[in-house]
């Protein structure tokens, strides 16, 4: 039996999208990291994480250059994962399905679930802090960064969402 029969989904085109699954996946961690390295800044008070934003809204190339790349590593990961799921599917079409289901961890079976919850969170955090479309307890913070944190966190729906 040659290996391409023997893994349908080891094939050389399954393997790039897995390349690019995981490299976009790197850059989506290596994001989450770095912001929330800077959101730690709230830790030092108002002053500190108010200029951190300051910071990067001084620095417009950075912002988008940044936001181009997550941009294109979202719909990367999104459209890759996509992709190997219907690959994976097709190749257990009259396969062992049952045994791969068992063998498959709780944390790859519920996988898209948490990518829907962290893209409401996205969304839900760029509505509010990037977009400011969302004024939590019907005040408008200007470019206070610190007091819309701690007004989000004042909401005991937003607190529970966020603490997850």
């Amino acid at each position: 039996m040659s290996a391409s029969s023997y893994c349908s989904s080891c094939r050389p085109a399954s393997i790039g999208k897995k390349v690019v699954m995981a490299l976009s996946g790197l850059v989506l961690a290596g994001f989450v990291l770095g912001h929330m390295t800077g959101n730690l800044l709230m830790f030092k008070g108002p002053e500190a994480i108010n200029a951190y934003a300051a910071w990067l809204h001084d620095n417009p190339g950075l912002l988008w250059g940044a936001r181009i790349v997550l941009i294109l590593s979202t719909i990367a990961h999104i459209w890759t994962g996509i992709l190997l799921t219907l690959e994976n599917r097709a190749a257990r079409e009259g396969g062992p399905a049952v045994d791969a289901t068992r063998r498959a961890s709780l944390s790859s079976r519920t996988m898209p679930y948490s990518g829907v919850v962290i893209l409401a969170f996205l969304v839900f955090h760029l509505l509010h802090f990037t977009f400011r479309q969302l004024a939590l307890g019907g005040v408008d913070f200007g470019d206070n960064v610190y007091k819309m944190v701690i007004a989000g966190f004042t909401q005991p729906a937003v607190a529970v969402f966020l603490h997850r």
